[in-house]
């Protein structure tokens, strides 16, 4: 849920909108901010179930299938199964 001044805001398209203009940045969405917040989160080795609770994801299996290949650890065991 996204506020502004104490009152929920509706709906975060028309800020957006206006704040990538003001930026230069064509063709930033809500939605692109929300998957680079999200691989961002991964990257910084974020457990994938705090991911998907700031995401508003009822089951991390979705989050997991989207983001994990972004974590820094993703793979590692598998890995260093290989290399021992």
């Amino acid at each position: 849920m996204v506020e502004y001044a104490g009152e929920k805001v509706a709906s975060v398209k028309t800020g957006t909108r206006a704040a990538a203009r003001r930026a230069n940045l064509p063709g930033v969405t809500p939605h692109i901010l929300r998957h680079t917040a999200a691989t961002w989160m991964a990257l910084a080795g974020v457990p994938m179930i705090e991911i998907a609770r700031i995401l508003g994801h009822r089951d991390s299996r979705i989050t997991e299938r989207v983001y994990a290949k972004h974590s820094p650890d993703y793979l590692r065991r598998a890995v260093d199964a290989l290399s021992a």
